[in-house]
């Protein structure tokens, strides 16, 4: 059977690897390179750990950070910190992706890069599939791992009054402890420090559009008017910066609605969730292994119905309630009661099992390993 990968991030490589391995002809098309940086909180909880290892990343190549502790801080002043139930690492998307990368080249998969596929098309029991630059692909199941954005979906919120957000990360120095992961809320946003494998920590930050659009979009008057209110992250933005800012906008959070009825959607495709939970990232490999699962099922049944169906179930109840409380821990912060907000953080502070529960409602169980190959 061939595969066709739209999209190169992790759920898209990390299907394509799990696929190669079982002998399936895989083809992903990635519009753009490896190695590169990306907006990313770079924090990966460990319910992903033994999948990642699975996988094959080499960890013992990287002095990947082990991260147990989180602090959480508010523009107000606060601050409250609790142990991490299950913890979690820190890993650049500059490292990880480029390490998928080449285990999903040894494992047979033929990889694309600066390729963007442009239509998607079932001509009887085929599915033909042609790139910007014409080349034509006859396969059998097409997979969109094209992320929250591309012409195969609408980039539009279930709800009409949502504002988009916009994200933004920089690498920075930081005397941060390396098994600790803060977040710090300022109006109209937070932003997430943590340590990766350099020994440098990454700053990623989220705030709605219209916040910055006061600033007529200059994120350095932004960061220092908004950012710079909350008091513990105002001494991280005055580290140094080893890593210029890269950008990305115009999102929303929720399922993502599907136009294509010959494309399964994987990772962000299907929905996307609040980086306030730190688990993104692990959301993307949770669902490559689940529709893994779902193909070989499908390959031995060879009805599309029922994969259809099993994949749409798992996107509508699993992946809708994690995105559902992800947007409930993320409103938790943006509501703009000052009252409700010391009330909050006070409670947090003085009850730290309080904030430890919070924490939980933003993992999932450990993600199943895959199947050794036949």
């Amino acid at each position: 059977m061939k595969i066709a990968i739209i999209g190169g991030g992790l759920a898209g490589l990390s299907l394509s690897i799990l696929l190669g391995r079982q002998g399936f002809e895989v083809c992903l098309f990635e519009a753009g390179d490896y190695p590169r940086h990306k907006v990313c909180g770079e924090y990966i909880s460990n319910e992903s750990k033994p999948f990642v290892e699975a996988l094959g990343f080499p960890f013992e190549k990287y002095n990947v950070p082990a991260i147990k502790h989180f602090r959480l801080t508010h523009y107000l002043g606060y601050k409250a910190q609790t142990t991490l139930a299950k913890g979690g690492f820190g890993i650049s998307r500059y490292a990880l992706d480029s390490e998928l990368y080449q285990i999903a080249l040894q494992e047979g998969v033929s990889v694309f890069t600066q390729t963007r596929a442009q239509s998607v098309e079932k001509q009887g029991d085929k599915i033909i599939l042609q790139t910007a630059d014409n080349q034509i692909f006859e396969v059998d199941l097409v997979v969109g791992a094209y992320g929250r954005v591309s012409n195969f979906q609408h980039n539009t919120a279930q709800n009409a009054k949502a504002q988009p957000f916009i994200g933004v990360k920089y690498h920075i120095e930081a005397d941060l402890p390396a098994d600790y992961i803060e977040i710090h809320t300022f109006r109209g946003g937070y932003c997430g420090i943590s340590q990766i494998e350099t020994g440098k920590f990454c700053l990623c930050y989220l705030t709605q559009n219209k916040y910055l659009k006061d600033h007529k979009g200059d994120l350095n008057a932004f960061e220092q008017n908004i950012l710079a209110e909350n008091p513990f992250l105002k001494r991280h933005l005055a580290q140094p910066k080893v890593m210029e800012g890269v950008t990305t906008s115009q999102f929303y959070f929720g399922i993502k609605p599907q136009n294509e009825p010959h494309i399964l959607p994987l990772g962000d495709a299907a929905g996307f969730i609040p980086p306030i939970t730190g688990n993104g990232m692990s959301l993307a490999f949770r669902a490559s292994a689940e529709l893994y699962k779902l193909i070989l099922d499908y390959n031995t049944h060879k009805s599309y119905e029922t994969l259809q169906k099993a994949h749409q179930n798992y996107i509508q109840k699993y992946l809708n309630h994690r995105i559902t409380q992800g947007v409930f821990l993320q409103n938790l912060l943006f509501r703009e009661n000052r009252l409700f907000q010391t009330l909050m953080m006070k409670s947090f502070q003085y009850v730290p099992f309080a904030l430890q529960m919070m924490t939980r409602k933003a993992v999932g169980k450990d993600i199943e390993t895959p199947k050794a190959p036949k």
